[in-house]
């Protein structure tokens, strides 16, 4: 009788080998999911005042592009003399420029680019100098203001010659 007993043990030991091999406890399945691309969005935006803000969201998509839930970012901006970012993803004009927001999850980054482009300062001034063709005069620095100088669009063929020198020491 003894004999039978140790038989039937060795084969239910057999039977239930190769069960244990295939259990997902000693790591043979399928691998869990990791972030593999962080996309922000919108991808692009224009700023146009400073303080103009605007909100990005980031997405970490999984290795089979599905989203994934849960993941922190980081945020950055590689121009912040242009735009500030918070931790949530809030962008702020704070100057002229481009810069890129970027969000990091598990060290893959996404990038989106902002442009601020802030319009043209409110000065004051009497007017731009205007040069008639062929029209020879120098300018101070003061005389030339914010205005600028234009000249004509002339004839086709017209050319002209400028040049702008600065005092020593200036």
């Amino acid at each position: 009788m003894r004999p039978t007993v140790q038989l039937r043990t060795l084969a239910l030991l057999t039977l239930a080998w190769p069960l244990a091999a295939c259990s997902d406890s000693g790591g043979g399945g399928t691998p869990p999911p990791s972030v593999s691309q962080v996309l922000i969005s919108p991808t692009l935006d224009t700023l146009t005042s400073i303080g103009d803000t605007r909100q990005f969201l980031a997405t970490a998509l999984d290795q089979n592009g599905n989203p994934m839930s849960g993941q922190t970012f980081t945020w950055s901006s590689s121009n912040e003399n242009a735009v500030t970012v918070t931790a949530s993803g809030l962008a702020t004009a704070v100057g002229s420029g481009d810069s890129q927001v970027k969000a990091v999850a598990n060290n893959i980054a996404g990038t989106a680019n902002v442009l601020v482009r802030l319009p043209p300062t409110d000065t004051v001034c009497d007017g731009p100098l205007i040069l008639e063709t062929g029209e020879l005069r120098e300018f101070s620095q003061s005389e030339l203001g914010a205005c600028g100088i234009f000249l004509p669009a002339g004839e086709s063929g017209d050319y002209y010659r400028m040049a702008v020198t600065w005092p020593e020491g200036n």
